[in-house]
C-alpha cells in the first residue's frame, strides 16, 4: 500500500444498492481501510436486528448535533 492519504469515502443507500460492492472495490484496488458506523450502534443497542431501534438511537445522535456521524 502506498503511502498516500487517501480521501474519506461514505457510502448510504438502500438495501441492495451496491454499497459493499463498491467497498469492497475500494479496499482492493486502492488500500481503503473500512470502518462501519453499524457496528458499535449495535453494541450499544445491544441488537444488531431491531432496525427500528438502530434507526431511533442513530437519529437521536444526529439530534444532539447535526454533523455528530460525519464528525467521526
Amino acid at each position: 500500500m502506498s503511502s498516500t492519504i487517501l480521501p474519506n469515502v461514505a457510502f448510504i443507500g438502500r438495501a441492495g444498492a451496491g454499497k459493499t460492492t463498491a467497498r469492497l472495490y475500494l479496499e482492493e484496488a486502492y488500500g481503503y481501510e473500512h470502518i462501519s458506523f453499524a457496528a458499535p450502534l449495535k453494541v450499544m443497542a445491544g441488537t444488531a436486528d431491531d432496525r427500528g431501534l438502530l434507526q431511533s438511537l442513530g437519529q437521536g445522535v444526529r439530534e444532539l448535533h447535526e454533523d455528530a456521524w460525519v464528525n467521526l
